[in-house]
């Protein structure tokens, strides 16, 4: 009667997954924070630092994404660089938040989802040129105020290594302002000249 019962549970859960596969790859992040709310429906904090980590790294691995598109398509050379730094610090921090999501038993989004694709695709179809360059840096500059505003939280988070990933990418974050800022003050320059 056990048997049973785990068959129909694997083939419930079988058929669940099979009639949301379009609703996982539209809605990853939804997905991922109603399972790890399930998974640690008993420890609320522990639920929460989940969702923090989903958030960071599904917005991390857009703008990676996107960096890769701006490192063929910027035209300004500092812009180009820019992209790739980005795009290597956002890679490594993605790195070590899987880390910290597998070791803490966190449900990790395996597809961006419909919303941040769109938003890739959109810089993929744009051409090369100074357009391109200063909707990147205008959408690196939305991003980060987005994320500072997720890093708010940071002080609820009782996780140590959630903790110190999240202080670390804060001042990752704040490092990566200054070099937007900078290459935005360039860019003005340049279009004055």
């Amino acid at each position: 009667m056990k048997k049973l019962k785990n068959i129909a549970l694997v083939l419930t859960g079988g058929f669940f997954l099979w009639g949301c596969g379009d609703v996982y790859k539209s809605k990853p992040e939804e997905i991922a924070d109603t399972r790890n709310e399930y998974k640690f429906s008993d420890q609320p904090n522990k639920a929460m630092q989940a969702d923090f980590m989903v958030e960071a790294y599904l917005q991390n691995k857009m703008l990676i994404e996107i960096s890769k598109v701006a490192q063929t398509k910027a035209l300004d050379l500092e812009v180009r660089q820019l992209a790739d730094k980005i795009g290597s610090d956002l890679y490594d921090k993605n790195d070590s938040a899987e880390a910290i999501m597998r070791d803490n038993g966190f449900v990790i989004p395996t597809h961006l989802g419909e919303d941040r694709i769109a938003e890739i695709d959109k810089y993929k179809e744009m051409k090369i040129g100074a357009r391109f360059d200063n909707r990147y840096v205008e959408l690196l500059e939305d991003s980060y105020e987005f994320m500072k505003d997720h890093y708010d939280d940071v002080d609820e988070l009782t996780d140590k290594r959630v903790r110190n990933w999240a202080l670390m990418s804060q001042a990752m974050l704040h490092r990566h302002e200054e070099e937007i800022e900078f290459v935005e003050d360039s860019m003005n320059q340049k279009f004055e000249s």
